[in-house]
């Protein structure tokens, strides 16, 4: 069930990544998703899974590693750029859950780039490290 609910936290953070521009409360949820990667280690030491080898640190540091990768992704895309980006969903500009989005839809085809990139870099990186650990760890 905890493996659930952080499949679904990875889900949810991706479109309010407004949210990460701001240190502040980037550094807030790098604090709690790295608490709640704790959880797989406790889950690996006390053998509290039915996963093989390190599967449930992967899976439950992933929502760690996707918001750093998205920072990561935001940051380059700037400094290559010299544009900000804004997560683009469904014909408008997403907020984050803290933060208001600033962008304008003269660039929508930038902002679809970005997007797109937010979503399957993250994504591709942790199935491939969950396949990585499958293979190499059971």
């Amino acid at each position: 069930m905890v493996l659930i609910i952080i499949f679904f936290m990875n889900i949810i953070i991706t479109p309010f990544n407004e949210d990460l521009k701001d240190d502040k409360i980037f550094k807030r949820y790098s604090k709690i998703s790295f608490a709640i990667g704790l959880i797989g280690v406790i889950m690996v030491l006390t053998d509290w899974n039915h996963l093989c080898g390190l599967e449930p640190v992967v899976i439950t540091f992933s929502l760690f590693i996707n918001i750093h990768i998205i920072k990561l992704i935001m940051n380059l895309s700037f400094k290559l750029t010299k544009k900000e980006g804004f997560f683009y969903s469904r014909g408008n500009l997403e907020d984050g859950i803290y933060t208001k989005n600033n962008g304008n839809l003269n660039e929508v085809g930038y902002y679809k780039r970005y997007s797109f990139f937010l979503i399957a870099i993250p994504s591709l990186l942790i199935l491939t490290l969950l396949i990585l650990a499958r293979e190499f760890l059971c």
